[in-house]
């Protein structure tokens, strides 16, 4: 998706490092529309669970795991949160993280170790920065990891364990 919203790798990669432009999820959208639902449409079985996946799909998923995660906020039907969004002060933008939720000042930050290891010591010093800044703005911040996202069982019991409050924007379930 990221490929066919920003032209190549190295484009998504730039619009990461410099920021979305504003008509990236309606580029998103165009995409879908063109090259997924007519796939959609031809399929004899699993159109449920394909147009699930499709409705769950975006070009702001900067990891594997960041998609893993985004599909599991559409199983657990967890609304209002936005990704890669910026979180700021009231002066300046602090951070650009993963997932928030503004409503009830939740952020979730899905951490990928190869991240690290590549960016090295300063990386892990900004970030703390931030960190611990977010808190002292009364942001409540969750950290997953690969494993807990791509479970959706323990996912589900992390997040909702570190922010019980998120259980009253669960949307109710919709009977077909």
């Amino acid at each position: 998706m990221r490929r066919s919203v920003f032209g190549s790798d190295a484009g998504a990669d730039a619009a990461a490092r410099f920021g979305y432009p504003p008509d990236t999820l309606a580029l998103a959208e165009r995409r879908i529309a063109e090259d997924f639902l007519p796939v959609l449409g031809r399929l004899s079985k699993g159109q449920v669970r394909a147009q699930r996946l499709l409705s769950a799909i975006g070009p702001l998923s900067e990891s594997y795991g960041e998609s893993r995660f985004a599909y599991n906020l559409t199983q657990l039907r967890l609304t209002g949160f936005s990704q890669q969004a910026r979180v700021w002060d009231g002066r300046a933008v602090i951070a650009r993280v993963d997932f928030l939720h503004r409503e009830s000042r939740t952020i979730v930050l899905v951490d990928g170790f190869s991240k690290y290891a590549d960016n090295g010591v300063g990386l892990m010093r900004k970030e703390a920065r931030q960190y611990n800044r977010l808190l002292e703005l009364g942001y409540r911040i969750v950290r997953l990891n690969f494993t807990d996202v791509t479970h959706l069982e323990e996912c589900a019991t992390k997040l909702l364990g570190q922010a019980p409050h998120l259980r009253e924007f669960i949307a109710p379930r919709v009977r077909s």
